[in-house]
């Protein structure tokens, strides 16, 4: 079986998330640890908007499977139209988060 090549992202969207990472780090390095989930989502969204970077929140989209349409999951942001972001807490790191 011959998998083909994946495309190469832009370099438009490369930037995109190299400002979501700074984002992101910016927000861990003000609130550190012990949060619940909101909270950094809120502090993540005013760092986007401080970047200048367009997103949208808790994005409805529906997922294909098979022949049907399942509805009803919702993405943390869509940040430029282009990179999903789901932010998650954990109280503490397991195996799974060191791979």
């Amino acid at each position: 079986m011959n998998q083909a090549s994946p495309e190469p992202i832009p370099e438009e969207t490369e930037e995109i998330g190299r400002r979501i990472i700074g984002c992101g780090i910016t927000v861990h390095r003000i609130l550190g640890p012990g949060f619940k989930e909101p909270i950094y989502h809120h502090a993540f969204r005013l760092e986007l908007d401080s970047a200048g970077l367009s997103y949208e929140s808790e994005r409805s989209v529906s997922v294909p499977y098979k022949n049907w349409v399942i509805p009803g999951h919702r993405i943390d942001l869509l940040v430029g139209g282009c990179v999903i972001v789901e932010l998650r807490v954990a109280s503490r790191l397991k195996d799974i988060h060191k791979r």
